[in-house]
């Protein structure tokens, strides 16, 4: 991280514990895809404030995006166990000293639903459904305290919408282990109504709307301005460019505005230096071969996916997508 980001961080950093301005600071950087810098941004955060839950939660919340952004590696696993852990007992310690600290209990529900989504990333079934009763407790007790806190609206309409439409297995599982269940319609529109006046979990939110509604939901159109406002506030990370292009062409039909988009990000990674071999412009000139495919620009799309056919760093499942790809296009 360079001298001037962790400056932007902790710049204004006061006694009592950080700032909302500072989190937000921290957690631009991620969604905008500068995640080493946010990581060493959230890190220092909660290392100079040591005793404070929020900084801790953070923390943690950003480094589970690392672990998602790398599915096949595990080395990462037990470092964000030890920051969730960390941030529980961070909370744990200002709630014994001030019993119903909303700020305590909110950031120690906020770890408890990083860490189910963890275990669900990872298909820790029972941990999952462990972890997200453990939030909606914390949740459920600052809506008591703090019937209008959107934070908690936000994390109480994820678990009873996601209790609600989870495959089979976990319904079982909830039964078992009796875990609460869920209300999808209830949940839902809690999500939706929490984006209003959310500033920390903005970009949360937003992710989530379009995961529901892009998949459980069958909402492509909604799926759609969420996924737009994605990439266009946070136009440095590929992720929500590529997204946005798979959206297009996949859900959608739109393959001309797919490939226009794919193109784009196509073009701005392979500006960067060194950036021609990079993932994400392999990964975008698949995108952008696949969608002129569909699209039966079937010379222009061999042209493009020519140079993709070995991958790159990082890459290797785009070269084979690339080659598949490739074999449909002579194919036709």
């Amino acid at each position: 991280m360079g001298p001037l980001a962790a400056a932007a961080v902790l710049a204004a950093a006061a006694a009592a514990g950080p700032t909302e301005s500072e989190c937000l600071q921290a957690l631009d950087l991620l969604y905008d895809g500068r995640m080493d810098e946010a990581l060493q941004a959230s890190a220092a955060l909660a290392a100079a404030h040591p005793s404070d839950p929020l900084a801790a939660y953070v923390d943690a919340l950003a480094f589970v995006w690392k672990v998602e952004q790398q599915p096949g590696v595990s080395t990462f696993d037990k470092e964000l166990e030890r920051r969730v852990a960390r941030a529980v007992a961070t909370a744990d310690a200002r709630l014994r000293a001030r019993p119903g600290d909303i700020p305590a209990l909110l950031a120690r529900g906020g770890a408890w639903a990083v860490s189910s989504r963890y275990h669900m990333f990872r298909w820790h079934k029972r941990e999952a459904a462990r972890d997200g009763a453990r939030m909606r407790a914390d949740l459920l007790a600052v809506r008591r305290l703090d019937p209008g806190n959107t934070d908690a609206q936000f994390g109480l309409g994820l678990y009873d919408y996601y209790a609600d439409v989870l495959p089979r297995l976990l319904k079982l599982l909830r039964l078992f282990a009796r875990i609460p269940g869920g209300d999808r319609e209830r949940g839902l529109l809690a999500i939706e109504e929490s984006r209003a006046d959310a500033r920390l979990h903005r970009t949360e939110i937003q992710t989530q709307l379009y995961e529901i509604y892009a998949w459980y939901e069958k909402r492509p159109d909604l799926a759609l301005a969420e996924i737009r406002a994605l990439a266009r506030r946070h136009p440095g990370w590929p992720l929500w460019g590529l997204k946005l292009a798979e959206h297009l062409r996949d859900r959608m039909g739109l393959y001309g505005e797919s490939a226009r988009v794919a193109r784009g990000l196509m073009e701005a990674e392979e500006r960067r230096p060194g950036g021609r071999r990079g993932a994400a412009a392999v990964m975008a000139r698949v995108s952008l071969g696949e969608s002129l495919l569909l699209d039966l620009r079937l010379d222009e799309a061999r042209r493009v996916l020519l140079p993709a056919r070995e991958g790159g760093p990082g890459a290797a499942s785009s070269g084979q997508r690339a080659r598949l790809l490739l074999g449909r296009a002579l194919e036709l």
